[in-house]
């Protein structure tokens, strides 16, 4: 298995896992990416109202329902496709994976809980995880309570990656690809950090 910051090549990582002909962020999109040749995955987090952090893009469900607002059991009764975390992570114990916390101070969900349970569910697969947020706050907490765990922080498209360099303690920086306007510039000043651009999807 590769490392997240020492290897000759570009990682390539499923973005959801492999979308094109399974639904994006189950076991099954997983698996396909892995036999697709991905070097791991990234994925997204979101909590239940009884704590148990599940893999999600959004904050509701195909029918509608709050992650946030029931518990696991009715979720799974809803959805059986919504993986938990450690699910995810014991179906993909050969892959790198990108975990990406959902948590918006848009949202009204919005807590750093669900920082705490994701490195609580992680666990033993600490060695290959890489935690990233938009938010600053949730990787702040990832660095205070574990500060060798891998973390990112992500950047949207309107904002300079560039910017943000030395006033965030980060091992990665996930720049919009479009919004890298100089790549040699960004690779220079980023020294040691890992730049890992979304959504490549050619």
């Amino acid at each position: 298995m590769p490392h997240w910051f020492h290897h000759p090549t570009p990682l390539v990582l499923g973005h959801r896992g492999s979308r094109s002909t399974t639904r994006e962020n189950t076991i099954a999109s997983f698996r396909l990416a892995r036999q697709e040749g991905a070097d791991g995955l990234e994925l997204d987090v979101r909590q239940t109202a009884d704590g148990v952090v599940v893999v999600h893009h959004d904050a509701d469900t195909r029918d509608g329902i709050l992650i946030n607002e029931v518990p696991f059991s009715e979720l799974r009764a809803s959805d059986p496709e919504i993986p938990t975390l450690w699910e995810t992570l014991e179906a993909t114990t050969d892959l790198l994976i990108n975990v990406e916390i959902k948590n918006s101070p848009m949202e009204e969900s919005y807590g750093l809980n669900l920082v705490d349970a994701t490195l609580a569910t992680i666990g033993r697969h600490r060695d290959r995880v890489l935690v990233s947020s938009f938010d600053p706050a949730s990787v702040e907490r990832v660095r205070s309570i574990d500060p060798e765990l891998p973390r990112g922080i992500i950047t949207d498209s309107d904002v300079d990656p560039m910017a943000l360099l030395g006033n965030i303690e980060v091992h990665a920086i996930h720049p919009y690809h479009l919004a890298i306007q100089d790549v040699a510039a960004l690779m220079e000043a980023a020294g040691e950090l890992a730049i890992n651009p979304w959504t490549v999807n050619e």
